[in-house]
Parts: C-alpha cells; sequence; structure tokens
C-alpha cells in the first residue's frame, strides 16, 4: 500500500478517485434483500421477492452519485469546496446516515467522503440534489 502515498498526498479528489476504484475492484458476495426477475419482452414477472418494500440508495447509486458529482467538478458546475446545504428531503433518508440537521451545510468534499466511507444515505441525496442528478431512487411520496 506504500505505493499509493503520492496518489494521497497530491489532493482529495485522488483520494475519492482511489476509493471509487477500490469499491470496484474489491470482490463481493451478492445478497439481494429484495429481487425481482422480468421477462423484457412480455414484462410478465417471473420471481419477486420482496419487491414491494421501499428501497434505499445502495452503494453503485452512491458511487453513480459520486461519478456525476465529479464530472460537475470537473465540468467546474461544483468545486470540491463549494458549500451544500442539506435539504429536508437529504435528512429524512433512512440510515445509514451522518444525521445532520436540515440547513447545516458541508462541502462537495466532506459530502463524497462520507457517501463513499459510511455509505450515507443523506449524503448522496445532498450531493445528488447539487449535481441536479434526479432519481426515483431520491424522492419519497
Amino acid at each position: 500500500m506504500h505505493f499509493l502515498r503520492p496518489l494521497l498526498r497530491k489532493s482529495s479528489l485522488n483520494w475519492i478517485i482511489l476509493v471509487v476504484a477500490l469499491a470496484f475492484a474489491a470482490p463481493r458476495v451478492a445478497h439481494a434483500e429484495a429481487l425481482l426477475v422480468v421477462e423484457a419482452d412480455t414484462g410478465k414477472v417471473l420471481q419477486a421477492d420482496n419487491a414491494t418494500y421501499p428501497w434505499y440508495p445502495a452503494s453503485v447509486t452512491k458511487l453513480m452519485t459520486a461519478y456525476v458529482t465529479l464530472k460537475a467538478v470537473k465540468d467546474g458546475r461544483l468545486s470540491l469546496d463549494t458549500l451544500l446545504t442539506v435539504s429536508p428531503v437529504a435528512a429524512a433518508q433512512s440510515p445509514s446516515k451522518m444525521g445532520f440537521r436540515p440547513g447545516t451545510q458541508v462541502t462537495v468534499d466532506n459530502a463524497l467522503k462520507m457517501m463513499l466511507v459510511k455509505s450515507a444515505n443523506d449524503m448522496a441525496v445532498v450531493l445528488a440534489e447539487a449535481s441536479e442528478v434526479r432519481s426515483t431512487v431520491f424522492r419519497r411520496k
């Protein structure tokens, strides 16, 4: 791991990219709490286990949120120092979360780290709102 030290010293962006890369590289066993298999041609449900339970932002969703946020940084629409405000929607997310109250401000850099390291759902929503990435995964009814 000592060969990674020069990367980590250069910038926070290098650190974030390293975390994302390691997340993709680490082998994992899939454990599904919910399952929905649909025949693509007919739309017929072949198998459904807990398919109607609410789902919260999952790790892949968070990695895609990190990707879109980092693209916004690269394009100059955000910077790692941009202050983001925790919305009521973000604060209302189920655990795992940081638990900040609505109105709390965090930087893009810190929100990315909290989302990627702690898998914080509230920070995923904060970043998605800031990056204008809106998905039904993040919306509450």
